[in-house]
């Protein structure tokens, strides 16, 4: 199904021009960079420290409320929350591997749902229709979609389309009175924890310092294969 002929939708042309986009306007300044092998080994040490004091809201995901919105919400593990259980201990933490500039960078994908599993999954040349919400190791929100957007994953930074190519979309949709979109609830549901290797690096965004390790919460409810033609 070419989703793309059947949700285009009054967001479609944000999706070039959302943070995410390796070309986006919206930087401020290019600082000068450090090295690269050095940085990544600094930004996975910090993605470690997060990983081990910030769970998920996974009980939500095991029995979930009847208003559930089958959105990921990452919270830090203090004295009131203590028996959480921290994202680094969650059996569905992966990580990956993927070099650039002779860099080898990990990172962590938290896979809560794959999505249908006779659904065509992306690859790093396609489209893909998610929503999604980013933020800092901070957890302060740099960036999120109100609905769903289509990425063309080549022209968004390396961690998040590496990311999205390990998912799946739903197994179909129904398009309600309103002209609304109703997903079958069996999309694809994640978060990815990158190093700023294969996010912005040493360019500052308007919300994201140099060298900032990026965390995305996503959903991903489709993908259109690329015409290679």
């Amino acid at each position: 199904m070419n989703l793309k002929k059947f949700l285009f939708l009054p967001v479609f042309a944000a999706a070039l021009f959302i943070s995410c986009d390796k070309d986006d306007e919206g930087s401020e300044e290019v600082v000068p960079p450090r090295d690269r092998g050095e940085q990544e080994i600094e930004d996975q040490a910090a993605l470690e420290a997060f990983l081990d004091t910030h769970f998920y809201n996974y009980e939500d995901f095991q029995n979930p409320p009847a208003d559930f919105n089958y959105r990921i919400e990452i919270d830090t593990i203090d004295a009131a929350n203590a028996e959480k259980t921290p994202l680094s201990q969650s059996p569905l933490l992966e990580t990956k591997t993927f070099t650039l500039e002779n860099v080898e960078y990990t990172i962590y994908l938290l896979k809560v749902r794959e999505g249908a599993a006779d659904q065509y999954q992306p690859k790093f040349s396609d489209s893909t229709f998610v929503s999604y919400s980013g933020t800092l190791l901070d957890r302060s929100m740099f960036d999120a979609s109100t609905n769903p957007l289509w990425f063309d994953l080549t022209r968004t930074i390396p961690g998040f389309s590496q990311s999205l190519t390990e998912f799946k979309g739903a197994s179909g949709f129904e398009v309600q009175p309103d002209n609304t979109v109703k997903w079958n609830n069996d999309y694809g549901i994640g978060a990815v924890f990158l190093p700023s290797g294969l996010g912005y690096f040493n360019n500052v965004q308007a919300s994201i310092p140099a060298y900032s390790p990026l965390v995305f919460t996503f959903s991903l409810y489709g993908a259109n294969e690329a015409d290679h033609d």
